[in-house]
Order: C-alpha cells, then sequence, then structure tokens
C-alpha cells in the first residue's frame, strides 16, 4: 500500500515542479478577491476553489449542440462510460443537484434526464468534493451541482429549441424559454427522449463453482423500447430588497416496453448437464412518473451577508408494472410451475422535507451557519404472484425513513488563506412492515457525527492549494435491511436489518496554477471505509445464497488532474485524467482485492475554414469500484464532430457526429468475479456506435440576472 501513496505523492510535486513557472499573468486574469484562483485559458472555463471545481458551461462553444450528459465528460474529476454511467472521484457513490437543491428526478432517472437537457441551457457545473456542513452526511464522493440558465432575465421572450437524431435510433427533443413582468420571473422547460427497436442489451455470464467444479453459463437479452417527457415550470417573485419568494416543479413521464429473454444451463466438470433452464418475461407498456414541487423563501437583513431562509420540498413518484415470468425447464421440457408466474406490481414514493438555515458574519471574520432539517419518506409497495402451480403470493409492503439533522460551521477567510470548520449530527429511524402481517415489521435506528476541517492557502494571485478532510456516510438502503427473500432458481437474496450506516473518511490535497496559455489542477485523494457493505455469499447444490453485512473494508488513493492547452485562438487541446488505486477486503470471508483503475478523456477542438469547427474526443472510463469478489475493465471510446453556426450570433447551430465508427456495433466491458465460491466472467453489450445529427436555434437577449435564495432543501442522501 505504501508504494502507490509514495508514488502519487511524487507524481503530484512532480506536476507541481512542471507547471510552476515566471510566466506573467495577464491582468484581466487575475482575481477580483483573494477567495478562489480562476483557472484561465483562452476561454474561462474552470474555476478552483476550496473544495470545489466550477466548469464554465455558457463559455464552451459545444454547449450549443452537446446534452448535458455529453458536456459532464469535459468535466474535471467526472468519468462516464460509454453507457452514460457517471462517477465522480472514481466512484458511483455521488448525488446530483439541479440549481443547489436535490432532483428528484436525477435520484431515480438520472441518465434519460440529463439526456433530455440541452447543454446550452446550463450555466455552469460545480462538482464539489469537500461539502460543507449544510450539505446532508450522504453522498460520499461528490456532488454534480447543475447550475442552469434560467435565472436569467430577459428582454421579452428568451428561450433555445434543440432537436437531435441517431443511428442508433435514440431521437430527442427540448427546448426552454424564460420571461419576466416586473419582480416576478418565469421558466419553462420541455424534454422528450424516445429509444427505438436498436435499444437492446446482451448479457451473458459464465461462473465455475470451486467446490464441484460445476459451470453455469447464462445469457439474456433485454428489450425495452420506449420514451421520456421532462416537463419544469419555475417563478422567482423578489417582493423587495430584503424578500425573496421561489416556487418550483418538475415533472418526468417514462413509458417503456419490457421484454427479457434469458437461459441457463448448469454442467459438471466431466460436461454432464445437470439443469437447462429458459426463462421469458414479457411486459405491456408501463409507465412510471416522477414530480418534484419545492418552494423556498430567503430573508435578508440589513446586516450585508445575514440571512434566513426556510424551504419545503416534496417529491413523489408512482410506478406501475405488469408481466409474466416463465421458466422453462428443459430436462423435463415443462414449464418450471413453481417459479412461473404473471405479475403485478405497483409502488409509490412520497418524501416531505422541512428545512431553516442561517448565517451571519462575525465582526468581519467570516461566516458562521447553522441550521436544521427533518425529513419524512413513506414508500408503499404492492404486488401479486399468480404461479402457474395455483400458489398466489401477494405483498403489501410499506417502508419509512424519518431523519433529523442540526448543523454549525464557522468559516474564517483572510487576506491569503481561509479556514473552516464544521459538525453535523442526523439522526434516522429506518423501517419497514408488512400490512398483510406475511412478514413481521423491522426498523433499524442510526446516529451519525459528521465532523468537516480544512483550507486553502493562496500562495499569489495564480496559485491555490487546498488541504482538506472530512467524513461522510451511506445508509443501508431499504433492500439491504429488508430480511424477507427473493429467490430464482440460481439464486436467493435477502437484507440484514442489523446493518449500520458506513463512514467514509476522505483526505484531499489540491494544487491549481493559471497560467497565460496552459492551466493544470492537480488533486491527490485518500479515502477508507472500515465498515463497508459488502455481499455475504455461499453456494449450496448449486444454488447462490447472499445477505449484506458490515464487514468490508475499502482503501483508494487517487491522483486526478485536468489539464488545458491555447496554443492559438484555433486550437484547444483539453486533458482529464485519473489514476487509482483500491483495496477491498471482505474480512467475515476472508476475501481481498487490489487493483488499479486508469482513466483519461482527452478532446481536441480546431477552426477549420467556412467557419466550422472540429471537436476530436479520445478516451478511457476507469471501469466500476472492486469489490472483495471481482474488478471490471475500462472502456475506450473515441468521436468526432463537425459543427457550424449559422445567422446572427450563430443563433442556428448544426452539429454531426460520430461515436466509435469502427468499432463493433455491440460492445461492453466485463466483470471478472475472482474471490468466493465461484469464479468467471459476466458482460452486458450496449450498442456502442452511432452517427447523430443535432440542430438548435436560439431566440430572445439576456439582460440581467435574477436574484435567488442562499439557503434550500439540499437532500444528497437518495443515490
Amino acid at each position: 500500500m505504501k508504494r502507490p501513496i509514495l508514488c502519487s505523492i511524487f507524481a503530484l510535486i512532480a506536476s507541481i515542479e512542471i507547471v510552476r513557472s515566471n510566466t506573467p499573468i495577464e491582468p484581466d486574469t487575475l482575481l477580483g478577491t483573494l477567495n478562489e484562483v480562476e483557472i484561465v485559458a483562452h476561454k474561462k472555463l474552470v474555476k478552483i476553489s476550496a473544495g470545489k471545481i466550477e466548469y464554465n458551461v455558457a463559455e464552451d462553444k459545444d454547449a450549443k449542440s452537446l446534452t448535458i450528459i455529453e458536456m459532464l465528460r469535459k468535466v474535471p474529476l467526472v468519468t462516464i462510460d460509454g453507457n452514460d454511467n457517471i462517477m465522480v472521484n472514481g466512484s458511483s457513490d455521488f448525488v446530483i443537484y439541479k440549481n443547489g437543491k436535490p432532483f428528484g428526478l436525477f435520484a431515480k432517472n438520472a441518465k434519460e434526464v440529463l439526456n433530455s437537457i440541452s447543454a446550452q441551457m446550463v450555466k455552469r457545473i460545480e462538482v464539489i468534493t469537500d461539502p460543507e456542513s449544510k450539505y446532508d452526511a450522504e453522498g460520499v464522493n461528490g456532488i454534480i451541482n447543475i447550475i442552469m440558465n434560467e435565472r436569467a432575465v430577459v428582454d421579452g421572450v428568451q428561450g433555445m429549441a434543440r432537436a437531435s437524431a441517431t443511428t442508433s435510433e435514440v431521437y430527442s427533443v427540448s427546448g426552454n424559454v424564460t420571461t419576466q413582468k416586473g419582480p416576478v420571473v418565469l421558466n419553462a422547460n420541455y424534454g422528450y427522449n424516445y429509444y427505438g427497436e436498436t435499444q437492446t442489451t446482451f448479457s451473458c455470464d459464465d461462473y465455475t463453482y470451486k467446490g464441484s467444479g460445476n459451470r453455469l453459463h447464462s445469457k439474456s437479452v433485454d428489450y425495452m423500447p420506449g420514451g421520456a417527457h421532462l416537463l419544469g415550470l419555475s417563478a422567482s417573485w423578489e417582493v423587495d430588497s430584503l424578500n425573496l419568494l421561489s416556487m418550483s416543479i418538475d415533472a418526468q413521464l417514462m413509458r417503456f416496453k419490457y421484454d427479457l429473454q434469458g437461459s441457463s444451463i448448469m454442467m459438471s466438470s466431466d460436461g454432464d448437464v445437470l439443469s437447462q433452464f429458459n426463462e421469458t418475461y414479457k411486459s405491456p407498456p408501463y409507465n412510471n412518473s416522477n414530480v418534484t414541487a419545492r418552494i423556498d423563501f430567503q430573508h435578508q437583513t440589513h446586516l450585508k451577508g445575514e440571512a434566513l431562509s426556510f424551504s419545503y420540498l416534496m417529491n413523489m413518484n408512482d410506478s406501475k408494472l405488469t408481466g409474466e415470468m416463465n421458466y422453462f425447464d428443459e430436462m423435463q421440457n415443462a414449464i418450471l410451475e413453481s417459479n412461473s408466474y404473471s405479475t403485478m406490481s405497483k409502488s409509490r414514493q412520497m418524501e416531505h422535507t422541512l428545512q431553516a438555515d442561517y448565517v451571519r458574519p462575525l465582526f468581519g471574520l467570516g461566516d458562521l451557519n447553522i441550521g436544521s432539517k427533518y425529513i419524512h419518506r413513506n414508500n408503499t409497495q404492492k404486488k401479486y404472484r399468480n404461479y402457474v402451480d395455483g400458489t398466489l403470493y401477494q405483498l403489501d409492503f410499506e417502508h419509512y425513513s424519518h431523519i433529523i439533522a442540526m448543523y454549525g460551521e464557522f468559516m474564517l477567510d483572510r487576506t491569503r488563506w481561509e479556514a473552516h470548520a464544521g459538525l453535523r449530527y442526523e439522526y434516522s429511524r429506518m423501517g419497514g412492515r408488512y400490512n398483510d402481517e406475511s412478514a413481521p415489521d423491522f426498523h433499524r435506528d442510526l446516529n451519525d457525527i459528521v465532523p468537516r476541517v480544512g483550507g486553502r492557502l493562496n500562495l499569489n494571485d495564480a496559485n491555490l492549494i487546498t488541504l482538506n478532510y472530512n467524513i461522510r456516510i451511506k445508509r443501508p438502503t431499504m433492500s439491504r435491511l429488508n430480511p424477507v427473500e427473493s429467490s430464482s432458481p440460481t439464486h436467493v437474496t435477502k437484507g440484514n436489518p442489523k446493518l449500520k450506516s458506513a463512514n467514509q473518511h476522505n483526505f484531499t490535497l489540491g494544487y491549481a496554477l493559471n497560467a497565460n496559455r496552459i492551466v493544470v489542477n492537480t488533486t491527490l485523494r485518500h479515502t477508507f471505509i472500515d465498515n463497508a457493505f459488502v455481499p455475504e455469499q455461499k453456494v449450496v447444490d448449486g444454488v447462490i445464497y447472499s445477505s449484506y453485512g458490515n464487514s468490508g473494508h475499502y482503501e483508494m488513493t487517487a491522483l486526478q488532474g485536468f489539464a488545458q492547452w491555447t496554443p492559438s485562438r484555433s486550437t484547444q487541446l483539453t486533458l482529464n485524467y485519473g489514476a487509482y488505486y483500491q483495496i477491498a477486503e471482505n474480512e467475515a470471508m476472508n476475501l481481498q482485492l487490489n487493483r488499479w483503475r486508469l482513466s483519461f478523456y482527452g478532446q481536441l477542438s480546431q477552426r477549420l475554414p467556412w467557419q466550422l469547427r472540429m471537436s476530436i474526443v479520445v478516451g478511457r472510463d476507469p471501469g466500476a469500484e472492486i469489490s472483495p469478489y471481482d474488478y471490471q475493465d475500462g472502456q475506450y471510446f473515441y468521436n468526432i464532430g463537425v459543427e457550424r453556426g449559422f445567422l446572427k450570433d450563430e443563433r442556428l447551430t448544426a452539429k454531426l457526429t460520430a461515436y466509435n465508427v469502427f468499432a463493433s456495433r455491440y460492445q461492453g466491458a466485463p466483470t471478472h468475479i475472482v474471490n468466493g465460491d465461484y469464479i468467471g466472467e459476466s458482460v452486458t453489450k450496449y450498442m456502442s456506435n452511432s452517427i447523430s445529427l443535432s440542430v438548435s436555434y436560439r431566440f430572445g437577449t439576456l439582460k440581467s440576472r435574477v436574484k435567488t435564495t442562499d439557503r434550500t432543501i439540499e437532500n444528497d442522501d437518495l443515490m
């Protein structure tokens, strides 16, 4: 373990020495204040401050033709694989906000929503690596905060419209309109994505059981055509110079068809067939809807910087699914009646949140922040399974959570340096009840204390060093707590109601430099968890039995960076990179795995004759985080795009992009199972190559900015 840490430290020092120079800084690139350093190359794209990195989407020419998820590939510390799965700091454990506020649609269907919104609607994207104590204790590896342009005030009406189509049968339209009347600003946005019949995934598993030598081979095809609508409405009313009221409502409706065809065969070490099953699942189109509504009120006093705010949030998610599952025993040439059934399931998830925040400057030294919060979630699920053998299984299940939180933090802000210290306490009660009395009730009480300390040092106006430590938590999900078994012919799973929160310790050292034509940001990060959730598995008669425990130990040392070089007005080179060394242990089962993971994203932006702009991208995602049982390979990707603007101020933009055109039609990164009762490989393949055409149009003109509340509800414990 020492060697990777030492190598990372040497790499950090080397990066600092390479970029350290006496290159003069242009006057207009210097800081207006010394609270943060702006990384400025030809365009001000990246800004570094203590615990946060900002990407200025509004200054990126590509925003006219990209979606938000495509733009996220450029953002430092963010990596996205070919199937649009997002990671922050090399981890999939993070949360996404919209305008500093939790957005229920992101928690449920992040990929679909982010692909429905044009990047042209975004002002900037923030990656918060060291969340302040005002943020919820969950979201262990960071927060992505997407700041929209809807805060702009306009002369009359301002907006945009976008449409795109790909050869992989993904079609999308989106639009945004903002208007103002006196102190009231109104905004509306709409997006729709349609996924055609080619949106099919192929999965294949090959396992060998260590004890018997038996081999399991299974494969499946998932077919999910359908579409998703996204609608958002917001309003802001500046009552007077000290009081501001804002409201918003966002809704998403998804309608998909879901069919599955699969098969599995178990063979002995001698090649004899022990069992063979086919499975099919068919459903008519099913609906899933999500609605998020919120109200924020902020009162400012005559003391500059003092503010009191109150917020309310409601989130509701409804879903209904019907279908038929059939298992066919090829050995007996008959339907496996004990596992074949027709099913219907309905669920509703409700969330209500109240929050109060207060900030006050203290004697010109800094700011004191205090606040409290209450969250109530109540989720109901009703389903039945009518088995072929005549057995009727019914479920009327309800699970709930109550979370009470309090926090306080003081930030000392001096001319060349800043220091902060904060503490947050959260009490949680999580439980479930079976209204049909089919199983006993269960609950879990959790108490979590989350400290945070750190600061920044400005070596000069263009050099910044940050050092931070914090603890973040991850509560067990209801599926991990629920002790009731869920089974198939080859797998039985149940939860553990005795699980406690997993605590992640984070240490971060960062350095940022702004030179005339080159910008560099380097971060050295070390994290560890001593009570992580891990699956605890055993195999009995070829059936895998799984549960969960707090017996995991995880460590990660990461060296991450961002660099941008602008050799001329026509050329710009951008690089995002990351190297992650991970250790994953399951102490209860005496399993350990350690491995390096690497990622990079490189882009060449080049202006061409005839007002064309070309973009060439080459990258690699790091693969999923390792576990004590398995690891996943990373995937390479590449694309080339040509864009041109038309009309005055390039209000009309068209872009043609080719993705992985020389790759095979379906690709996937295999997951290698190397520890446990069985070993083998699992891979899911999806359509990887396509050609897309997107067209966008802007109308109206910006005038000024509308005020928004400084404090609001931020539920970051939903992932």
